[in-house]
């Protein structure tokens, strides 16, 4: 069967889109967040900030950040931060409001 022109070229920029839209999510935005909390954050706050590992998934909208620290542990004090915390977004996002879905933190410290 042979397809219209029309339809093949549509259909590959349709894909073309969704292969962009998942390698930015994927790729992109978890890197953007490590660069974001290492240098942004930092400028704010006078405490040194670090962050070990971020992961999103653009087709569920979930976030997940790991070992996430504001301090130095010292002698006389603890640092401030979680071990795991795991944000899922709801789909109202799209409709220009802000909902978690799901939002859960493992061992703050």
């Amino acid at each position: 069967m042979n397809m219209p022109k029309f339809l093949k070229w549509t259909s590959g920029i349709l894909a073309s889109l969704v292969i962009l839209y998942a390698a930015i999510g994927f790729w992109v935005v978890p890197g953007a967040i490590r660069y974001a909390v290492s240098n942004y954050l930092s400028r704010y706050i006078t405490e040194p900030v670090s962050l070990e590992g971020a992961r999103f998934n653009p087709f569920t909208l979930k976030l997940e950040l790991w070992n996430f620290r504001i301090g130095a542990v010292t002698e006389n004090r603890n640092s401030q931060g979680f071990s795991y915390l795991s944000l899922q977004l709801a789909p109202s996002i799209w409709l220009g409001r802000l909902h978690f879905k799901e939002l859960s933190v493992g061992r703050p410290y």
